[in-house]
């Protein structure tokens, strides 16, 4: 988890979804792109000349992805075929074959509606749903139609079995086109260590809307299995009999690849009188039989959902009978009580409960609290499992960027890191609470239903909704819907990068068990997650501050590859240190046995009782930076990337601030603590000023697209709607609202012609104002300047 706080790091997002060519290309003829598997390419989005051969790495008992960019600046084309060869080993014998490849073609969604809380991203063209070439033969006989100096993208998936031999292989993609034929090599490297069949991050995937023909659910049930994924039932009717429960328990989930698996509750329990106590609530005995016999077949599997957010659903106010948490006490305490082996979750938007708060009294009532990854606070997990309770992570419609999530809009190395930051963060699993939904929200400007079009679950009558894509990471494949003609799931390339994130999480098991045995066999006193922050480091700074450069993903998964490969019996790292540490130097640690020399970029480092350290410098000109380790005859080497603090620009310290913004606010009650300004609103007094000399971070503007400004609320209720208003002592002003939004947002003030222009006639303060109908406290922070090549701004 991260442990230090340093100054943030944010990719471009222009680089993955603007990428690599800001002039606007004119292919003289059917061109491919290549490109990496961690990233979007949109239809109209601008590419390099660059025609590279597809690379992939992979180990034994993986699927890894690959994709390449068709276009034609001049004329349409059809591409009438698209082929894999077999992969042949450098050994000229051994290879992957053809049966282990699927080919398939990027369909494209148009996305314009943004959630409100970030509208960075660009309307346009998304690729999205995964269609094998396969049913385009049949549809397309003359092949598909590419509209002129528009991208079609293809996207390849290769499944390395599990005694596949180690090393280089090579083979090529055929691209038949009415214009042209194209031929595109292949490298790929199989890695000598295998995934396990064991799956060790949990998850739940809601398979809704799965029981419109014979068989559908079981189908789908072993579709997501595939991915590495548990569905949120066994593939059964919710209220089947027992032997009906208990048999499909048996058929597919003891198995190591399925986590868990959510009985509904439902139906199952109700009011019953007691001799001793009269009337009670309980579940019934037959259900609470068979939640036992359940968890004698598949141990510690069974889970049940006893609360949906809570927290929107009864009162926020802790004297109220219908106080929210003592519903989740009562409810959760009854499920606890008669299903002792039942897992109880409670899903929360907001960060966990604490001692003290009005709902700290139900911090450890349920089995499991999910939450969402940006309102991780560290500390939790480590508490959570210390009570024996378990903590997971879940995403919807919010939170969007620069948290994470797995949107049509969103990064697509976003949905990847998922995984990676819950190893890091000692997470249990993942629910993704839809990801089948077929039914499509429409509106005036959206009136079509149709899922190969319309890409969202809802809508409302202003013109706004909830992200693309959320409630399915699947479409569902029918037979006549002139797409695929058939009853099949079809996959996206957001499940695909779901399920790398999966493959991700068993590489830094892997590589975290062999770092264990390693410091068990050296007897010496080092945390293995000391050891693999240096990996974290390069791709995030926490749950709402990734780097979307995905060239730094691709090189340290492989990085990551590598390391467990190695034969070696010693631990080496780099890292920063603590949180004060210097930008330009960072510190590399080897842990040996001490009866070998070590050198660090070919200096000699001396070391006592086996561990040795040296302090280097950081070129903070080159992209990275490489060292080199030996210890005795074996080579090693780390990577760090250098801080990019240009991106942004925090435009206020408010702490130092504190007696003039408490000056400028005589009219409510505000105060100014731990870098956040703490206002409390009501009904008289509904706006708190930020003076302009506190804004003390930027004296130029012009490089910036706009400010951003994070917003929560104390008792973790919504941000009531308002505006932020930017003004000149000569009164003049421009404001930009914000519609309500949940505690934890970010939101953002475009740097217009306007602003720039009360920037010229003596700035006088930043006002925010909110439509606050009871006593609201809302707190303000991070107050950052974002330069205009980070993001693009409608």
């Amino acid at each position: 988890m991260k442990k230090i706080v340093y100054p943030v790091l944010l990719g471009l997002i222009c680089s993955l979804l603007c990428s690599a060519c800001s002039v606007k290309r004119i292919s003289p003829e059917v061109t491919a792109y290549v490109v990496d598997n961690a990233q979007k390419v949109m239809k109209e989005q601008s590419l390099s000349y660059k025609e590279n051969s597809l690379q992939i790495n992979l180990a034994k008992n993986e699927y890894e992805g690959m994709q390449f960019i068709l276009n034609n600046g001049m004329e349409d084309f059809k591409v009438k075929d698209v082929s894999v060869s077999k992969l042949t080993h450098e050994n000229g014998k051994d290879f992957i074959g053809t049966d282990s490849i699927t080919v398939y073609r990027q369909h494209y969604m148009y996305v314009d509606i943004h959630y409100y809380t970030y509208t960075g991203y660009p309307d346009g063209y998304y690729p999205d749903a995964l269609i094998e070439t396969k049913y385009d033969s049949e549809i397309y006989p003359e092949g598909f139609p590419v509209t002129k100096n528009e991208n079609q993208g293809y996207w390849i998936t290769v499944y390395s079995e599990k005694n596949q031999t180690a090393g280089n292989y090579t083979g090529e993609v055929t691209v038949v086109t009415d214009k042209k034929t194209l031929t595109i090599p292949i490298e790929c490297k199989v890695y000598d260590f295998e995934i396990s069949e064991d799956v060790h991050f949990k998850t739940y995937y809601g398979l809704f809307e799965t029981n419109n023909y014979e068989g559908q659910m079981a189908q789908y049930y072993e579709f997501f299995k595939k991915y590495r994924m548990s569905s949120w039932r066994l593939p059964i009717e919710d209220m089947a009999p027992e032997e009906k429960y208990l048999n499909a328990a048996q058929t597919y989930a003891t198995g190591s690849d399925i986590t868990s698996y959510f009985v509904d509750l439902n139906g199952r329990r109700g009011w019953v009188e007691d001799p001793v106590f009269g009337k009670i609530y309980r579940f019934h005995n037959d259900f609470i039989s068979m939640t036992n016999k359940l968890n004698a077949i598949t141990p510690g599997k069974v889970y049940a959902l006893t609360h949906d957010e809570p927290e929107h659903k009864g009162s926020a106010d802790p004297n109220s009978d219908d106080f929210w948490a003592k519903g989740v006490e009562w409810f959760t305490g009854v499920a606890n009580n008669d299903l002792p082996n039942v897992k109880t979750v409670i899903t929360h938007d907001n960060k966990l409960p604490t001692f003290g708060s009005p709902a700290g009294f139900i911090r450890y009532t349920p089995d499991v609290w999910c939450i969402k990854p940006s309102n991780t606070v560290e500390g939790d997990a480590a508490d959570m499992h210390a009570n024996g309770k378990e903590l997971w992570w879940y995403t919807c419609n919010w939170p969007v960027y620069p948290a994470m999530n797995t949107h049509i809009d969103s990064d697509l190395v976003a949905a990847r890191l998922l995984a990676w930051m819950g190893f890091d963060y000692n997470i249990d699993g993942y629910l993704c609470y839809a990801a089948t939904i077929m039914g499509r929200a429409t509106n005036a400007a959206n009136p079509d239903p149709n899922v190969w079009q319309n890409p969202y679950n809802y809508l409302d009558e202003n013109g706004g909704g909830d992200p693309a894509g959320d409630g399915y990471v699947v479409i569902q494949g029918r037979e006549g819907d002139g797409v695929i003609n058939q009853n099949v799931p079809v996959p996206t390339i957001r499940l695909e990068a779901l399920r790398d994130g999966m493959e991700d999480y068993e590489y830094l098991y892997n590589y975290k068990q062999k770092l264990n045995k390693i410091i068990a066999d050296l007897g010496i006193d080092l945390d293995a997650n000391d050891a693999m922050q240096m990996f974290y480091d390069a791709l995030y700074n926490g749950t709402t501050d990734f780097d979307s450069d995905t060239q730094k993903f691709v090189f340290t998964r492989n990085d990551l590859a590598q390391k467990i490969c190695e034969d070696v019996n010693f631990v080496y790292y780099i890292t920063r240190g603590n949180e004060n540490y210097d930008c330009g130097k960072r510190t590399i640690y080897v842990y040996s046995d001490g009866t070998q020399p070590v050198t660090i970029n070919g200096k000699t480092v001396q070391g006592e009782n086996g561990k040795y350290s040296l302090t280097v410098d950081i070129d903070e000109t080159k992209y990275r930076n490489d060292f080199n380790i030996t210890v005795g005859d074996k080579q090693v080497s780390v990577h760090c990337y250098p801080d990019i603090v240009s991106k942004s620009t925090v435009l206020t310290n408010i702490d130092d601030f504190k007696t003039q913004i408490i000056e400028a606010n005589k009219r409510m009650s505000v105060s100014v603590e731990n870098g956040k300004l703490i206002a409390d609103f009501t009904k008289d007094s509904k706006r708190v000023n930020i003076p302009f000399e506190a804004l003390t971070g930027v004296s130029d503007y012009t490089p910036y697209s706009h400010i951003r400004v994070k917003m929560e609320t104390a008792d973790g209720s919504y941000i009531p709607a308002g505006d932020m208003t930017f003004m000149a002592k000569s009164g003049a002003s421009t404001t930009v609202s914000f519609k309500a939004c949940p505690s934890g947002s970010v939101v953002d003030i475009p740097i217009n012609d306007e602003f720039l222009d009360i920037l010229k006639h003596s700035p006088l303060k930043l006002v925010f104002s909110y439509g606050v109908s009871n006593n609201t406290t809302i707190l303000i922070s991070d107050i950052k300047a974002i330069f205009k090549d980070v993001q693009i701004i409608k």
